[in-house]
């Protein structure tokens, strides 16, 4: 894609001498409009800290609603009014997830395609990867006719994706901007909600399946928001935790990234702080907190010392080991990825992410891949609700009713017709080739930038990203402190706008404050075409080079390193 002259900005100076992080308002979820606060400065270098901000206001009309996105809103909300909730009530925002809206005797229900497109993700998309998503969802449909006349999307499902205009139809379609969400879980941060736009979707999808009464989100001894599972089932006596989510720049961060070092999990005692906010609900007198929240606060009213010890916990029971489920389904899935060319995800090797992939198959083609509602991650088993996993095996089995070459190959009719009520259901569906199905490469499944922006530390909405995007468009750059961020183009190929928009900042850094400040007034936060930022995401269109499409090697821009 070319880069091109950016439009004339105005500009207006905003002081960043100050380095705390403001108190962000909720974000309402609307679909940001207008400039946002941005970084100007020139050269390959990183800026230092005082930096100056500004907020630029382009001189083209705001971005408004495309015809094709307010009829898919309308048609996500009727659909989702007319099914049980597993994301939460109304009201719903219309989450650009790569939602299929299916329809059986039952009525309508929804999976996912391999990857949604955010909005701002058009803008850096390769048509050729678009239109790779859009084959799927018509492989899938043939099956569900009936559906495809009803939400009217024949022709789109048969039009190959060449052009932006092409790319621009599909992501505001009912095919992309179709899952319906709660403002909380979708665009919410914490302590107002855990949203999947700002931390990893295997953490934040938790909240979807877990007991109500275990709080998920808890508070470090530096008040920040941390993530955490039990480490045995329920009835165990074991009150340990695990660390699966960290803030950026803490030490309970450090603690757990030389965790990771060592592959070993953070485990927490059952006395720490953090164990207690966990379960207080169970140890107290119980409450009913926001299931997609927790109620986040620090235990208590205070925040406990910051000198608590931090230890990496040897458990004094056997460590966890592959389940003969889990071993099946990881020979399955890569003798299945293998047969697919030019495989959405990227070649072998793949880690097995437990995603809740589901693969089908139809003639003459073969072997082909959707996702159910969410994935359950093996160490979130522990706090999940069989009731709530069980809908999850519901949407799968009403799938599978017009696949039934696909439940004989996978030999999981008996999986998808037993009902989900304990402990152990739970555990043989989440190492089962209906959850621990997806096949990743490392980078995009676990990689920690600058290695790879991996799901299981980055939001997923972003990292996915990485999937469709033009190989020489750079999603993944540094900002002027050396902190890893994301950003994507503000317009599309050849219209002579060379700026980015911060989709992704690190927290605690002074980028991530006044990128909370911009999405607090429902504003995007812009880069102009000659910011470093900027400079370092179209540096392989100035000096081409290959480029990994999964996992960059994220480094300055002059670095010379790519």
């Amino acid at each position: 894609m070319a880069k091109t002259k950016a439009r004339p900005l105005r500009q207006k100076t905003v002081s960043s001498a100050k380095k705390s992080s403001p108190q962000p308002a909720q974000v309402n979820g609307a679909r940001r409009r207008g400039g946002g606060p941005l970084a100007v400065g020139a050269g390959l270098h990183t800026e230092s800290e005082n930096h100056p901000w500004t907020i630029a206001i382009p001189d083209h009309p705001a971005r408004t609603d495309s015809e094709t996105y307010i009829q898919s809103r309308l048609v996500m909300n009727k659909l989702a009014g007319t099914i049980q909730d597993f994301f939460g009530g109304k009201p719903w925002q219309d989450h650009h997830g790569g939602g299929l809206w299916l329809q059986d005797d039952k009525g309508w229900f929804v999976v996912r395609n391999v990857a949604g497109m955010e909005w701002s993700s058009q803008f850096c998309a390769d048509p050729a990867k678009v239109d790779s998503l859009r084959n799927n969802a018509s492989r899938l449909y043939a099956r569900f006719p009936q559906a495809a006349q009803q939400l009217g999307i024949p022709e789109l499902l048969q039009a190959k994706i060449q052009t932006a205009d092409d790319i621009a139809k599909w992501t505001d379609s009912i095919c992309n901007a179709s899952i319906p969400l709660p403002p909380g879980f979708h665009t919410g941060i914490l302590p107002q909600g855990g949203g999947i736009h700002h931390y990893p979707a295997p953490v934040a999808e938790i909240a979807l399946f877990k007991f109500d009464s275990f709080k998920l989100w808890v508070m470090d001894s530096e008040a920040q928001p941390a993530a955490v599972t039990p480490t045995s089932p329920p009835g165990s006596g074991d009150g340990r935790v695990r660390v699966i989510y960290s803030t950026a720049g803490t030490q309970l961060r450090k603690a757990h990234l030389e965790a990771l070092n060592q592959n070993q999990p953070l485990i927490l005692p059952e006395d720490h702080p953090l164990a207690r906010q966990a379960f207080r609900n169970q140890r107290g007198t119980p409450t009913t907190p926001h299931p997609l929240t927790d109620g986040l606060v620090p235990s208590g009213q205070h925040t406990e010392s910051e000198d608590h010890p931090w230890t990496i916990e040897i458990p004094d029971h056997p460590g966890r080991t592959d389940s003969p489920d889990y071993k099946k389904a990881r020979t399955a899935m890569n003798a299945m990825a293998k047969t697919i060319n030019n495989f959405f995800y990227g070649p072998a090797p793949w880690q097995d992410h437990h995603g809740g992939g589901l693969w089908l198959w139809d003639k003459p083609t073969g072997w082909f891949l959707v996702r159910n509602l969410v994935g359950i991650e093996w160490s979130a088993q522990f706090c999940a609700d069989p009731k709530k996993v069980d809908l999850l095996r519901q949407n799968a089995q009403r799938l599978y009713a017009q696949f039934p070459e696909a439940v004989k190959a996978l030999d999981i009719a008996a999986l998808l017709s037993t009902p989900i009520k304990d402990a152990d259901g739970v555990a043989k569906w989440t190492d089962s080739i209906c959850n621990a199905s997806v096949p990743l490469p490392a980078g995009l499944h676990t990689g920690i930038l600058p290695m790879g922006g991996g799901i299981h530390h980055y939001p997923a909405p972003i990292s996915e990203i990485a999937l469709f995007k033009f190989d020489s468009f750079r999603l993944w750059v540094l900002d002027p402190q050396g902190n890893p961020a994301a950003v994507t183009p503000t317009s599309r190929p050849g219209l002579g706008d060379s700026r980015v928009q911060v989709v992704y900042s690190t927290p605690n850094s002074q980028l991530h404050a006044d990128h909370l400040q911009a999405e607090a007034r429902g504003e995007q936060l812009t880069l102009p075409g000659d910011h470093p930022m900027a400079k370092q995401a179209y540096l392989y269109q100035n000096r081409p080079a290959h480029v990994h499409r999964v996992a960059p090697v994220l480094a300055p821009a002059g670095a010379g390193s790519r």
